[in-house]
C-alpha cells in the first residue's frame, strides 16, 4: 500500500480545492492510502469524505511560511509518507524535503504565475527545482509558465484536470432548482460559476450581459467572494439587476449547469478551469475569453466562442449569436459533451496522476 499525502493551504474551495476534493472521490483505495493535510477551518474538510484528514496550524492561504513549514516538517515525519503531493504550498514543498523520509515530492501548478526575469528568476529555478521531483501542470500553457519561470523541463508532466460525469437531474429536481434561483423554464439563461474575485472579471460579463440587450436572458452568478457587493451595485448601475442572480458560495454549484444553456468564462487569467470541464459535462456551450490553457479544453467555433479578454462588446455579440441560434447552441453543447467524454473524465485524470505515484512504489520495491 502506497502512502500519499496531500497538502492544500487554501481555505476556500477554488480550483486545487475542487482538484482534491475530484480524486478523494476517484483513487483507487486498494492501492494508494491517502491523507490530506489542510488548515484549520478549511472549507473542503467536510467534501473529503475517504481519506483521513489532518487539520494543522499552518498558515491559510499562504504558500510560503516558516511557522508551517515546521508544523508540515514534523508531520511528515510522523506520517512517513512515500509521496507527498503539495498544491502550490512551498512550505509543503520545503518540509517534505527537510523531514528527509524520502518522499516523492510532486507540486501541481493549477494557476500561471506572471513571467519572472533576473535575479528573481535565478531564485525561483534554485528553489523550484531543488523542492520538487515531478511537477504536474494542468494544461501546456502551465508548463511553457513553469519553464519560463526556470524549472526544468525533464521534471514536468502536462495531465488536463478531469472532473465526474454529472448524474442527471429529474424535471422535477431542476424544477426546484430554478425556483431557487428565481429563473423559468422559458428563461434563457447564461451562467457563470468562479469566485467573485478579480482575475474572473464579472465586469465585462455583466457588461457584456448588459450590452446584449436579451430580453427573456437571465444572468446566474455562481460563486462568492469578495467583489460580491460591488458587482452587485454594478449590475444596478447597468440596468440588469432584475435579470442578474447572485447565488453566493453553493455545494454542488455544478448542477446549475443543467437549469442553463450557456457557461460563460471572462477570466483575465486562466490555467485548466474545471468550471469549463463541469460545463461540457452537463453539455453546455461556452462564451470564454482568450486566456490561458481555455482553448486547449475548447475548440473554437466547434464547443464555443471565443473573445479577447475584456471585450465585452464581443462577449455581448456571441450571447445574442448563442440566444438567437438556438440549434447552433445545442450543437456546440453536444460536441462540448463528447469532447468531454474523450479527453477530459475524472477517471483519465485520476490514473494519470495515479501513474505518477507508482513510479515510486516500483522504486521503493526495487
Amino acid at each position: 500500500m502506497l502512502k500519499v499525502m496531500q497538502i492544500l493551504s487554501d481555505t476556500n474551495i477554488g480550483g486545487a480545492g475542487i482538484w482534491l476534493s475530484n480524486f478523494d472521490k476517484s483513487y483507487h483505495r486498494d492501492q494508494i492510502e491517502l491523507v490530506v493535510v489542510l488548515p484549520r477551518g478549511a472549507a473542503l474538510r467536510p467534501l473529503i469524505q475517504n481519506a483521513r484528514v489532518i487539520e494543522c496550524d499552518m498558515a491559510p492561504d499562504v504558500s510560503l511560511d516558516n511557522n508551517s513549514t515546521e508544523v508540515l516538517k514534523e508531520i511528515i515525519k510522523r506520517e512517513r509518507p512515500d509521496v507527498v503531493h503539495t498544491h502550490g504550498s512551498l512550505s509543503g514543498r520545503l518540509a517534505a524535503r527537510n523531514a528527509k523520509v524520502g518522499a516523492l515530492v510532486v507540486y501541481t501548478k493549477h494557476t500561471l504565475s506572471e513571467p519572472v526575469s533576473g535575479m528573481k528568476k535565478l531564485v525561483h529555478r534554485l528553489v523550484d527545482n531543488y523542492t520538487c521531483d515531478v511537477a504536474i501542470a494542468c494544461s501546456e500553457c502551465a508548463k511553457k509558465n513553469l519553464i519560463q519561470n526556470g524549472l526544468s523541463e525533464k521534471k514536468i508532466t502536462v495531465i488536463y484536470n478531469g472532473c465526474r460525469t454529472p448524474a442527471e437531474l429529474t424535471e422535477e429536481k431542476k424544477a426546484e432548482l430554478r425556483k431557487r434561483c428565481g429563473v423559468s423554464k422559458e428563461d434563457f439563461v447564461f451562467v457563470i460559476v468562479a469566485r467573485l474575485a478579480p482575475v474572473k472579471d464579472h465586469a465585462t460579463f455583466l457588461r457584456a450581459a448588459a450590452a446584449a440587450k436579451l430580453e427573456r436572458a437571465k444572468f446566474l452568478i455562481v460563486g462568492g467572494g469578495p467583489l460580491e457587493e460591488e458587482l452587485q451595485a454594478t449590475a444596478d448601475k447597468l440596468g440588469i439587476a432584475e435579470q442578474c442572480i447572485f447565488t453566493g458560495q453553493l455545494p454542488g454549484a455544478e448542477q446549475m449547469y443543467q437549469i442553463a444553456d450557456v457557461n460563460c468564462l471572462s477570466s483575465v487569467s486562466e490555467n485548466m478551469p474545471i468550471s469549463l470541464l463541469e460545463a461540457m459535462s452537463a453539455g453546455l456551450p461556452s462564451i470564454l475569453s482568450r486566456v490561458g490553457g481555455m482553448e486547449e479544453v475548447a475548440v473554437s467555433g466547434e464547443t464555443a466562442l471565443f473573445f479577447e479578454s475584456g471585450d465585452d462588446e464581443q462577449m455581448a455579440a456571441h450571447m445574442r449569436t448563442l440566444y438567437s441560434d438556438r440549434e447552433l447552441a445545442r450543437a456546440m453543447g453536444r460536441a462540448g459533451k463528447a469532447r468531454y467524454k474523450e479527453c477530459f473524465t475524472l477517471e483519465k485524470s485520476t490514473a494519470e496522476v495515479e501513474k505518477i505515484y507508482m513510479q515510486r512504489g516500483k522504486e521503493s520495491e526495487d
